[in-house]
């Protein structure tokens, strides 16, 4: 039954496949309904109070949309359309938004959102709809969700926002989807997901800045590939402007964490073999980046305030490979960096580890490099 049921609703959403000349007309009325059923039959097995039926009924749905990729394809295809007649309405100082159904679109979009986000609910899921879905020439399950928050109308739809970093988030967390997704880049500027999601913060809600905030972090977590493609890109400002430029006082405590680890895991990556004279290979550009003290207090030592081993260990890992790129033209900036903690007076690099060491957060070893 679930099967049937979900082929019908799929097939309802191919009427919105079209050419490169988008109709500014709202969505076919049987697409419309056919997203917000396939979000209903996915909602009622999540609910607090839902009957076993109900429950089984959303599994056999998930299942049935994942049986082939045509059907994952689909919705990410209806996705992509929708997002780009938002954005052509959107730039169209003459149309009259209720007549090209600007409202309608949101809501098909949210509602198709909302379906990827039940579908990757799971690692395995995850990964199977990345695969699935991205390729070359097509806008997949991550790739229409970096396009829809790096679009202009995202100013104003903060539950498109919402929804797609939330799924961007799940799509990151599989080690296995870490590459792809950071190969992707998006439509307008060409921005690889990283300085995408970097320039979404400077407007995201909280809740979706955090969701933005652990994506990047995910997406160079153990993919030194992505770090090094992030350095490298030239679009943006350069590596950490956007960040830098951001007011960190009103950044959610927990995207703020989120960032430092982001910065932390792009630094570390920058570890590659010596040259024959005793310094790491990095672009002289990409060293001073890596050695700004603005960089490594927004990131390091910002990990070493907290009570987290955990995040002192990759704080400590930074700060090393941070200290082994330093040369003549780019040196150690050990006397700049400083922490913030409870409210007290900045304290030095040299006087947080003092206090680490002696609390048992950092053993004697561990902060000695710097002491």
């Amino acid at each position: 039954m679930a099967g049937v049921l979900v082929g019908r609703l799929v097939a309802a959403l191919e009427s919105l496949e079209c050419g490169s000349a988008l109709p500014l007309a709202p969505p076919a009325e049987e697409a419309e309904k056919a997203g917000k059923d396939l979000r209903q039959l996915l909602q009622l097995g999540c609910t607090d109070g839902c009957t076993a039926q109900q429950a089984q009924l959303a599994q056999r749905t998930i299942a049935a949309l994942l049986s082939t990729p045509s059907h994952a394809q689909c919705i990410c295809r209806a996705l992509d359309v929708a997002t780009r007649t938002i954005a052509q309405i959107d730039a169209a100082s003459d149309v009259d938004t209720a007549e090209a159904g600007l409202m309608r679109w949101g809501h098909l979009r949210v509602n198709l959102l909302a379906v990827l986000l039940h579908s990757a609910s799971s690692e395995e899921r995850s990964v199977q709809l990345v695969q699935w879905t991205e390729g070359e020439g097509a806008r997949g399950a991550a790739a229409a969700c970096l396009e829809l928050i790096d679009s202009a109308a995202a100013r104003v739809d903060r539950d498109g926002v919402s929804f797609a970093a939330n799924v961007l988030r799940n799509l990151s967390m599989p080690p296995a989807n870490r590459a792809c997704i950071g190969g992707l880049t998006t439509s307008r500027g060409g921005l690889d997901p990283l300085r995408c999601i970097e320039r979404a913060l400077a407007h995201a809600e909280p809740a979706s800045a955090c969701l933005l905030a652990a994506s990047a972090r995910l997406l160079v977590e153990g993919c030194a590939h992505n770090s090094r493609r992030y350095l490298a890109a030239s679009g943006g400002g350069g590596p950490f402007a956007s960040l830098l430029a951001l007011d960190m006082a009103h950044v959610h405590p927990h995207a703020r964490v989120e960032l430092a680890r982001f910065a932390c895991h792009v630094i570390v990556a920058a570890r590659t073999p010596r040259e024959p004279g005793g310094s790491l290979c990095v672009p002289e550009d990409v060293r001073a980046v890596l050695l700004d003290a603005r960089v490594l207090n927004m990131g390091p030592c910002f990990l070493l305030s907290s009570n987290h081993k955990g995040l002192h260990v990759e704080a400590l890992d930074a700060l090393r490979v941070a200290r082994a790129l330093s040369t003549d033209s780019a040196p150690w900036p050990g006397s700049l960096l400083y922490v913030m903690k409870n409210g007290e007076p900045p304290l030095s690099l040299i006087a947080i580890l003092e206090r680490l060491v002696e609390t048992g957060g950092l053993t004697k070893e561990e902060a000695e490099p710097f002491l």
